[in-house]
């Protein structure tokens, strides 16, 4: 297992023993949905939300953990890289799907630090009457979406074709 796989699966039975610790002080009726304002506008039975953010967190793991893993098994066609011909050649294959799976893990960590996040503000909220969502959400919100488009900018030049070397890109650009 690689150094950002521990981190990812350190960060995952953290936030799972976060979310239950922290839901011991939600109501049985909880407001899981909040409108544009901040209002709680859906609810669900505290079970049900356990049960749902389990079912959640178990969905990302497998995304983020256990898929990664898997690809090495998965025929090249079926992942989507960019250049994969060149990344996934046989003398590559092994490094670059290394590679990949080093930034899904770190991906899953930061999907994982906005769960406990957003799970930490549903308490929140459901402490508040009527039930408000913190407008802190949309810090939290905007800061995770930021942390994608950088991590996804940065995945798509960590995976840009190299420039042609050898004899033959020196007679293409006619420079020796």
């Amino acid at each position: 297992m690689r150094k950002n796989e521990y981190l990812f699966w350190i960060i995952f039975v953290t936030s799972v023993v976060h979310h239950f610790w922290i839901a011991r002080d939600l109501p049985e009726v909880v407001a899981s949905h909040f409108g544009q304002n901040g209002l709680a506008n859906g609810y669900s039975s505290k079970q049900g939300h356990l049960y749902a953010m389990m079912v959640l967190y178990a969905l990302m793991a497998l995304s983020f953990g256990i898929l990664p893993v898997l690809f090495r098994w998965i025929p090249t066609r079926l992942i989507n890289l960019p250049h994969r011909e060149y990344w996934l050649a046989p003398e590559r294959r092994e490094a670059s799907l290394g590679r990949l799976r080093d930034w899904m893990a770190m991906m899953g960590v930061s999907v994982f630090f906005f769960f406990m996040v957003v799970n930490w503000m549903v308490v929140e909220a459901n402490r508040r009457n009527p039930p408000r969502l913190s407008d802190s959400f949309l810090w939290a919100l905007a800061i995770f979406i930021g942390f994608t488009l950088l991590w996804t900018v940065a995945l798509m030049m960590a995976f840009r074709k190299p420039p042609p070397t050898g004899p033959a890109s020196s007679r293409s650009t006619g420079r020796p």
